[in-house]
Order: C-alpha cells, then sequence, then structure tokens
C-alpha cells in the first residue's frame, strides 16, 4: 500500500509524531501548528500522520487535533471519520463510472446543469 509513503524525510516524520505525542486523546494539536513550528504543508502533515497509522500509531484526529490514543475507545470517532471518507469517495466512484458508462455509449454529459 502507497498511502503516506511519500513523505520521505524520516526526521520530519519523527518531529510530526513527537508534537502529536505531547497530547494525549481528547486533547489535540492542530495541524496549522505543526506545520508552523516545522515549517510544513498540511499535505505534508497529513502525509506524516498516514504513514504512522500504517505503522499502527494510534493517532486520532478530531475537532481540537490530533492526539495519542491510549484507550482502544479512543480511536472511536477517527475511524468513523475515515470510514465515512471511505463511503463518500466510494459513491464518487460509483458516479464517476456510471458517467464513465454513459460516455462509452454516446449518452451526452449532463454539461447543461452547470
Amino acid at each position: 500500500m502507497r498511502i503516506g509513503t511519500g513523505f520521505k524525510p524520516p526526521k520530519l516524520r519523527h518531529a510530526v509524531l513527537a508534537m502529536i505525542r505531547q497530547h494525549t486523546y481528547p486533547s489535540g494539536i492542530h495541524s496549522a501548528v505543526i506545520e508552523k513550528e516545522l515549517d510544513l504543508r498540511g499535505k505534508q502533515v497529513r502525509k506524516a500522520i498516514a504513514w504512522w497509522r500504517l505503522a499502527r500509531m494510534p493517532i486520532c484526529s478530531g475537532s481540537k487535533g490530533y492526539s495519542i490514543g491510549i484507550a482502544p475507545s479512543d480511536l472511536d470517532g477517527t475511524i468513523e471519520h475515515l470510514e465515512g471518507r471511505y463511503r463518500a469517495i466510494g459513491i464518487l466512484i460509483s458516479a464517476m463510472k456510471a458517467t464513465q458508462r454513459d460516455l462509452e455509449i454516446g449518452k451526452p454529459a449532463q454539461l447543461e446543469m452547470i
């Protein structure tokens, strides 16, 4: 799986984790704080977090930012959020495939809606 593997600098990846580890669920640190402190962009922070999650680090996310989960239930909100994104992406993929089939049979695109 290639999610998160695009974040190469281990030093920065470890720095992101070090900042998050200072916050246990339900407190948190916002991405903007990490970005400013480490001179990173949001995408870089997300890639580092994805890398650590794939390494089974219990990083939670929510309205208070990123934190480390201690109890199994601490991960519930993050898992629900990720599952919702997964379902939404599945719906988008299905719509795009239906559009592709429409185009293959010569059915005009819905451009008049724009």
